[in-house]
């Protein structure tokens, strides 16, 4: 099933999101708001009450956190091929960091929209986080500011 927008499209709203990464300072980003997830991937699903993210690291392969009954949606949405996923009786937070810690992301600073993510969710990462050299900083207007820019395809 082909995707709803061009592969092409994807890699340059990505190449985009990296270049307001760069401008934020931010080495890794914490995408958690659907309308970005969606946009940046193609991934969308009803069950946004459970944290689902996608890691952009500024270098590196990104990959996305999604419950596991997503887990046949995904390569069918998104063009994504990294997914790490969490049964719903599964603590997602942990699922969350232990994938974070496998793609050595961990280190730097770490943009989170946190005006999409819940307090839980936020409270467990950044008590996991303090064991790196890591800063939180707030990531929520980084994708939004390539969202504004509308490419030929959107046009």
């Amino acid at each position: 099933q082909p995707l709803r927008v061009p592969a092409e499209e994807y890699k340059q709203r990505v190449t985009q999101t990296r270049k307001s990464m760069q401008q934020d300072g931010i080495d890794f980003l914490i995408v958690v708001q659907p309308e970005d997830l969606y946009y940046l991937t193609g991934f969308y699903t009803i069950g946004d009450s459970a944290p689902q993210a996608l890691v952009l690291p500024h270098d590196g392969e990104p990959f996305l956190v999604a419950r596991l009954i997503e887990c046949d949606l995904v390569p069918k949405l998104s063009w994504v091929s990294k997914v790490w996923t969490c049964p719903d009786k599964a603590s997602v937070s942990e699922v969350f960091m232990y994938a974070i810690t496998a793609a050595n992301v961990q280190d730097g600073r770490v943009g989170i929209q946190l005006q999409s993510i819940s307090a839980a969710h936020f409270f467990h990462l950044q008590k996991f986080l303090r064991k790196f050299e890591t800063e939180i900083v707030d990531g929520s207007k980084t994708v939004e500011r390539v969202r504004l820019v509308k490419s030929d395809f959107e046009k």
